[in-house]
């Protein structure tokens, strides 16, 4: 992260010179280390984009209800596409789902896929851009298969934990406008079972006096 130009200038000055062909090699081996490392983080190291490209767009349940049956569309690996598992780490795509997929700053769910003996846990659940949610976690017991009808179900606490940092967003929001002015606009947020991360744009930081009358507006709003 040591600006190249300033690492160039200390290094004349101490008599040597900077190897810029290696610096844009090794620059460019970070880039992609960095690369995976978010497609690790996403649940989507080597799966199969052209295969994703072809499934049409989950069907969004979970504003409607926290479980349901789903049909398997396809099942994701380190090496692509394969039709069934009986062990390990993989991300399923399903035909619909309650499971939020993560944006908009707000986490996944996780939960679990359940069927006659069988069980799949999902640790994280992310949508494509073009609506398709995956589900990485980890089969826990039983064989899954394209084409299996199993019982979505998320993790209804850590839910509804998200759901009430999600409410506390927006009365930050509106709190910030009605003590700094309108022109606050928010600019990215956090928000997890734990808490909510809130940016926004502003002159200044607030003062003692403009934070205590956020809290006491927000605090009035959860109480009524």
């Amino acid at each position: 992260g040591f600006p190249v130009d300033l690492t160039r200038e200390i290094a004349e000055e101490a008599g040597l010179s900077l190897d810029d062909d290696r610096f844009n090699e090794l620059m460019k081996e970070q880039r992609n280390r960095a690369r995976q490392a978010r497609a690790n983080i996403s649940g989507w190291a080597g799966t199969d984009k052209t295969a994703l490209s072809e499934i049409p767009a989950t069907s969004f349940t979970g504003y409607e209800t926290l479980s349901g049956d789903a049909k398997i569309l396809a099942i994701l690996t380190e090496d692509g596409s394969v039709e069934e598992i009986t062990e390990g780490e993989f991300t399923l795509v399903l035909d619909s789902t309650p499971f939020y997929g993560e944006s908009g700053g707000q986490v996944g769910d996780n939960g679990a896929l359940v069927g006659k003996d069988k069980m799949f846990t999902v640790s994280d659940t992310k949508k494509t851009a073009g609506g398709v949610f995956t589900h990485f976690g980890a089969l826990d017991n039983g064989t899954l298969s394209v084409g299996d009808t199993v019982i979505a179900e998320i993790n209804t606490a850590r839910r509804e934990a998200i759901r009430r940092n999600h409410t506390a967003a927006h009365l930050l929001q509106a709190a910030l406008r009605k003590v700094l002015g309108t022109h606050v606009e928010q600019a990215g947020q956090l928000v997890n079972e734990f808490a909510v991360r809130f940016d926004f744009t502003h002159f200044s930081a607030l003062s003692a006096e403009e934070t205590a009358q956020v809290e006491e507006f927000v605090n009035k709003a959860i109480l009524d």
